[in-house]
């Protein structure tokens, strides 16, 4: 394709990338198998979109290069293995941790094009702040049960971390479950960001690194929430301005009408203006007003 240029690509070339998806895939090299089936749905889709081919086509480029260094020499940076080759961990590589107090701020589900589902907890450790991502990944034509959403607080005494930046996934082996209390969730107000300008800073510094991330997740604790038309905002200390957004309809625009104190959780996402994708909300506010709105201490999306 680099070669005979853009305008030389078939229905038969299409087939090719998603012929060589399933057979990079076969040897456990997840990452070029992934970018090559968006490089298929990109060309079949949205074939006009030459900006997303040619970046998807650099990146399989600068992985093919990273995994013949690794055949060559043998890659010692472990998240170089795991973003790159996407190396299978074994128990006896991963990080052993222990004395957590993790929370649930979000959960998800994902349908890869890959034909793998991703579902994902992202939990925080009440003592020191720290972000976790527990994922169950399991093909999609299998009939697997779905991964739990928790409730309570996990009080871990043994898990392993696996190599890469916050979050990093974490496989949970021994734990306990308590009630999640609300003086739980206060003590997540020093981990939450009341002024919105580093984050911004931080996601575009992710954008350009080695790696880029469009994305980074964010607990943040608003001044106020306003809605302007369809849209909503959230307002900083600095009084900046972050929009807010759900997947499903309803939920913030309640929110807008009842928040008097409380903490956003989500995905800020980058786009032509950032957006902060909720996951979840947390009242701080008095037992007598929005808590009791909720069956949980917090509201999950």
């Amino acid at each position: 394709m680099v070669q005979q240029g853009y305008s030389m690509v078939s229905e038969q070339s299409i087939a090719t990338f998603a012929e060589l998806s399933e057979f990079v895939k076969s040897y456990k090299l997840r990452r070029l198998g992934n970018i090559l089936t968006s490089l298929k749905e990109e060309l079949h889709f949205h074939p006009t979109n030459q900006i997303e081919i040619a970046r998807l086509l650099s990146d399989a480029w600068f992985t093919v290069a990273a995994i013949r260094k690794h055949l060559q020499d043998g890659l010692k940076n472990p998240v170089l293995l795991d973003e790159l080759v996407g190396k299978t961990w074994r128990k006896t590589e991963l990080e052993r941790v222990s004395g957590l107090n993790l929370v649930e701020l979000g959960y998800e589900r994902q349908l890869l094009t890959s034909g793998f589902i991703v579902e994902t907890s992202m939990l925080i450790d009440l003592n020191q702040g720290t972000l976790f991502a527990e994922k169950q990944i399991t093909p999609q034509k299998m009939n697997i049960s779905s991964k739990a959403s928790y409730f309570q607080v996990l009080e871990a005494d043994s898990a392993y971390l696996y190599p890469g930046q916050e979050p990093r996934r974490i496989k949970l082996e021994s734990f306990r479950q308590r009630t999640l209390t609300h003086t739980d969730l206060d003590r997540l107000v020093p981990y939450a960001v009341s002024s919105f300008q580093p984050l911004l800073t931080q996601l575009q510094e992710q954008a350009s690194s080695l790696f880029p991330q469009e994305e980074i997740c964010a607990l943040i604790h608003p001044k106020l929430l306003v809605q302007a038309g369809n849209v909503v905002y959230a307002i900083d200390q600095q009084h900046r301005m972050l929009r807010v957004a759900e997947k499903s309809r309803g939920g913030l625009k309640r929110l807008v009408k009842e928040f008097a104190d409380g903490l956003l959780f989500g995905k800020l996402l980058l786009t032509d203006q950032p957006v902060l994708s909720v996951l979840s909300f947390i009242p701080l506010d008095s037992p007598t007003h929005a808590r009791y709105l909720y069956t949980w201490p917090m509201m999950k999306w």
